[in-house]
């Protein structure tokens, strides 16, 4: 009506994702991923509605392993469509996640954010979200130093941002739990 492309639909669409309407979500990012290829919203679209997908699913008590694989799937033929650049870093992020802590496939989920990571460009936020995905699959493969060593570039980078303040926590809870217990107080007493 007012020719906007599905700007108001996409902002509708994320107040829905935030509020846990997937049915809603779902519905308006379809509507802007009609408007076509094309159109300069219908990546935008395509990532929220993959997230809300995704968001769905990890919300059931039980998850369903073929629908992650499906959504997978789904991930790796928008990466195939629309290549690794900026704009897909979302995508590049929460694949990774799926493949790692879902799907048993951490090699794969490291392989893809390191791919994440080498797109040229500024340092970001999405970069850092990356490297605090990255963080987390390394702690779960347990490899204690390569995590915190992450979490400390994302701290440095973004020292008075909430990522920043995320990162220093989830390191001051790494090192508590690997025993450094005075550091860990010490990081806790700066971000009281």
């Amino acid at each position: 009506r007012f020719n906007e492309e599905g700007y108001r639909v996409l902002d509708v669409a994320d107040l829905a994702l935030r509020n846990k309407d997937y049915d809603a979500a779902l519905e308006s990012y379809e509507y802007v991923m009609d408007k076509g290829k094309d159109a300069s919203l219908y990546l935008n679209g395509l990532i929220g509605f993959l997230e809300t997908r995704y968001q769905q699913m990890s919300d059931d008590i039980l998850i369903d392993n073929e629908g992650l694989a499906e959504l997978e799937s789904a991930y790796m033929k928008a990466l195939d469509e629309f290549g690794i650049r900026m704009e897909t870093m979302q995508l590049l992020r929460d694949l990774p996640h799926i493949q790692a802590f879902h799907l048993g496939r951490e090699s794969d989920a490291v392989d893809n954010l390191k791919l994440a990571l080498g797109i040229p460009g500024p340092e970001s936020l999405s970069r850092a979200r990356c490297k605090i995905e990255l963080a987390d699959i390394y702690l779960f493969q347990d490899e204690v130093w390569e995590a915190t060593l992450l979490y400390s570039q994302v701290e440095k980078t973004y020292k008075n941002e909430p990522i920043g303040h995320l990162a220093k926590l989830k390191n001051a809870r790494l090192t508590y739990y690997i025993g450094e217990f005075e550091w860990a107080k010490a990081q806790l007493d700066v971000l009281k």
